[in-house]
């Protein structure tokens, strides 16, 4: 079950970042504004059963996320050392931020079983999903935010 934004407050956006990401270069969130969706997944412990399966289903679908020219990022509170020690044991593709000091998770304040946020390309927050989600509906919603629809 996911949330809309009448449901978390439709003016919830991404708040300004500026993060170590485990591709060793600093993301912002000014890289994205204006120009494509935004997915970010919330992972407390990368070493979960359930971070990591969070995890692996979004990187196998890097793919089909990029086809609608969208991007993924997780986030997590881990030392960015530890993350690219992490991607690097996994083989990940995707990229992670490290945010120790909840640079993003703090402003949003977002309940516990919210996991993965997917917000249009001005940074609001049109959708909600928890960890468990189907990464087809993630997808969906950001097709139809591609189009130019509302997800709401």
């Amino acid at each position: 079950m996911s949330m809309t934004s009448s449901q978390i407050g439709a003016s919830l956006q991404i708040p300004e970042f500026n993060l170590m990401a485990s591709t060793g270069r600093r993301l912002s969130f000014d890289s994205f504004r204006g120009k494509l969706p935004l997915v970010l997944a919330f992972v407390s412990d990368l070493h979960s059963s359930q971070g990591t399966s969070l995890i692996s289903r979004l990187d196998i679908r890097l793919a089909d996320f990029g086809s609608q020219r969208s991007q993924v990022l997780i986030v997590s509170a881990t030392s960015a050392d530890a993350i690219e020690e992490f991607c690097a044991s996994e083989q990940l593709s995707i990229s992670i931020l490290s945010d120790p000091d909840g640079q993003i998770a703090t402003p949003l304040a977002l309940p516990a079983d919210i996991a993965i946020v997917v917000a249009d390309k001005d940074g609001r927050i049109r959708e909600t999903f928890p960890i468990s989600a189907d990464i087809d509906a993630v997808l969906d919603v950001v097709r139809v935010l591609r189009n130019g629809h509302d997800a709401a």
